[in-house]
């Protein structure tokens, strides 16, 4: 079982199946740092964003603090390369599985991965869960 485990999140996605997922990995007394990257805005909403963004974590975390998980989330501000962020906080946290979950894609976007997703698979250190996640809500 996994003991460290970086799990990168969009909050306006059900991420039910990813931390799922993560309870079968890691078990109770496991650490699970969960992230959001926002980009950068051009409106200078950055600090709303990030009190929504961390209300969302915060609710997605409390299931597992409950059971026992030894939990923390974090919103981090990126003008771009998320996927290079999200190694590097998981490089960070020394964590030994890094979970993402995956949005709807075109075609395109299918057929591609992503460059986000692609830079997290080929330069992570550790084992990858990549998992596509329910529509967006709202």
């Amino acid at each position: 079982m996994f003991e460290n485990v970086v799990v990168g999140v969009k909050v306006d996605q059900d991420h039910e199946e990813l931390i799922r997922c993560v309870r079968e990995a890691a078990a109770p007394g496991a650490r699970v740092h969960v992230v959001t990257l926002v980009r950068v805005g051009k409106d200078g909403d950055e600090p709303r964003r990030r009190e929504r963004a961390k209300d969302g974590l915060e609710r997605l975390v409390a299931p597992l603090a409950a059971d026992g998980y030894d939990t923390s989330c974090e919103v981090e501000f990126i003008g771009v390369a998320a996927g290079q962020e999200l190694l590097r906080i998981a490089e960070e946290r020394d964590a030994d599985l890094i979970a993402v979950g995956l949005g709807k894609r075109s075609r395109v976007g299918k057929a591609l991965l992503g460059s986000d997703a692609q830079a997290v698979i080929v330069g992570a250190t550790c084992p990858v869960i990549m998992m596509r996640l329910g529509d967006e809500h709202g």
